[in-house]
């Protein structure tokens, strides 16, 4: 099921207020990138005048950037994209032995649960999509913890060390790790 956690819109450069339409816990929790170019750049300078809009802070006479017009809209052609991040380093609420537990905080903390999947889903989500678009192929440095597994092709060279099994097929290196590391 497609949780909605984003809108996007594109600027037009006058238009500063915009509207969204997911839920969030804490107003600390919406959050603004615009994209110029390709280029990102997160905003901060914002004000919630209802719920569910937001509005650019101008940024003076002079003060224009790649993304943004003196009066803080986004410039025609930039993407807006208004987001929840929502914060996972504390529980929105803590219980006590012997202390009452109220309905609303343990809700509370059930929510900032959901959320917080449901943004872990869509950054995994997009991440397969931009690797589907580059044709299937992974790049750089990937770090794999105790337990997890990397399953799917590779293609090219494989490098660096690997711990636990490796296996395939069509010409490809099938052993364990000590097998694995010592071909070429």
């Amino acid at each position: 099921m497609a949780t909605n956690i984003s809108d996007t819109f594109t600027g037009n450069g006058t238009k500063v207020t915009y509207d969204f339409t997911f839920q969030y816990l804490n107003t600390t929790d919406i959050k603004i990138k615009l994209t110029a170019a390709g280029v990102d750049k997160d905003i901060t300078a914002f004000t919630l005048p209802t719920a569910t809009q937001v509005t650019f802070t101008a940024l003076g006479s002079g003060n224009a950037t790649a993304w943004q017009e003196d009066d803080g809209a986004p410039k025609s052609g930039v993407i807006v994209k208004i987001y929840r991040k929502t914060g996972s380093d504390n529980l929105s609420s803590t219980f006590y032995p012997g202390a009452a537990i109220r309905a609303n905080d343990l809700n509370n903390n059930f929510t900032q649960n959901l959320y917080v999947t449901q943004e872990v889903v869509e950054i995994a989500d997009d991440l397969d999509n931009k690797l589907d678009k580059a044709g299937g192929t992974m790049t750089g440095l990937i770090t794999f913890h105790t337990g997890q597994t990397l399953t799917g092709n590779v293609t090219g060279n494989l490098t660096g060390n690997v711990t636990g099994n490796v296996s395939g097929t069509s010409g490809s290196t099938t052993g364990n790790a000590a097998t694995a590391t010592a071909l070429q």
